[in-house]
């Protein structure tokens, strides 16, 4: 399984961290990095696939991370991220929620929704990136997952800390035919951590109440194109009240209703920032989504995206055309040293 190693030694100083900053996003997603470091910056990759995963190792000067909502409309990448600490400390925010990894905890970074991070001075990742697909079909909706730390020192986070950190030094010696069920154990094994973690961090949440909230998401997921859908249709769905269903929403921050509306609007942004979409007018994209009313969606959507839906389409299009022209990251320099734990 072929991999790569890349590293800013043979950069030039004063370019070391703009091309670390093509690195990152090249073998990431795509994030706004910054540094508070005013001299050289230093910094090291190791990445390689893995049975359609990506398991990387990344060391390197502080730096700051965010995924802001520009970003995801720019580049919309369906990937979660599955963050462990090998050494130092990662402070991040997503979802609302704030936490700090040490060394072997792990936790979820969603690229659909926004997050910062800040990685400090000394801190070294393993990193497993992973089609977002293939975490929501063990897990449901994946909102109430982020942001939350396993503990990587006991338990099932222990189990599966372990495991993607003992990957990097096996991977060359699994046969392809063997390679698709590590990996599948592997994410049986973060799926599991997961919603552990989640289980004991939710204050006063049983582990009845966030099923059931899971399968409320997962209905509104597969009929949000349908514009009478309303609340009551998903609580008689799930054979709860309306009132125990909005219950379940309370600790989201938002009502049933709500979340319907945004979901819908989470629908038409990924399609109006998709090229191979462009053919289709914004009504179409909105109508397709559960919107009846135009002037509705378009009063709705420049309220939480702060333009209108043509000119989102526009900078997500001007967007693609920069990256496109912009010089790869790519081929990196003969000098990449690899990393040492």
């Amino acid at each position: 399984m072929p991999g790569r190693q890349v590293s800013t030694e043979g950069v030039a100083a004063r370019e070391a961290f703009s091309f670390w900053r093509d690195v990152i996003c090249e073998t990431f997603i795509h994030l706004d990095c910054t540094t508070p470091r005013s001299g050289g910056f230093r910094g090291s990759v190791s990445s390689q696939p893995f049975a359609g995963l990506q398991l990387s190792s990344m060391a390197s000067d502080e730096i700051d991370l965010t995924r802001s909502t520009a970003k995801i409309a720019s580049a919309r990448e369906e990937y979660c991220l599955i963050v462990v600490q090998g050494r130092g400390r990662t402070l991040a925010e997503q979802d609302g929620r704030q936490f700090i990894l040490e060394p072997d905890d792990l936790a979820l970074f969603d690229s659909v929704r926004p997050y910062v991070a800040r990685l400090e001075t000394g801190f070294h990742h393993f990193v497993l990136k992973v089609p977002r697909e293939a975490l929501r079909r063990r897990l449901g909706a994946l909102e109430t997952l982020t942001a939350t730390r396993i503990c990587g020192t006991r338990g099932i986070g222990r189990l599966a800390s372990a495991f993607i950190r003992g990957l990097p030094g096996e991977l060359d010696a699994l046969d392809k035919n063997v390679a698709p069920r590590v990996a599948d154990t592997c994410l049986d094994l973060v799926a599991a951590a997961l919603v552990g973690a989640a289980s004991l961090t939710r204050a006063g949440a049983s582990s009845t109440k966030m099923v059931r909230l899971v399968r409320a998401k997962d209905f509104i997921a597969a009929n949000i194109h349908r514009c009478d859908l309303s609340p009551r249709d998903v609580a008689v769905a799930l054979g709860i009240s309306p009132r125990y269903l909005n219950d379940l929403f309370a600790d989201e921050g938002v009502s049933a209703g709500r979340y319907i509306w945004m979901l819908r609007l989470d629908r038409c942004r990924t399609a109006l920032a998709d090229a191979a979409q462009a053919h289709r007018t914004i009504s179409e994209i909105a109508f397709a989504w559960g919107f009846n009313d135009m002037s509705h969606f378009s009063r709705f959507f420049r309220e939480q995206t702060g333009m209108s839906a043509r000119q989102y389409r526009a900078e997500a299009a001007r967007a693609a055309l920069r990256r496109a022209a912009r010089p790869s990251a790519l081929p990196f320099p003969a000098t990449a040293a690899g990393f040492r734990r």
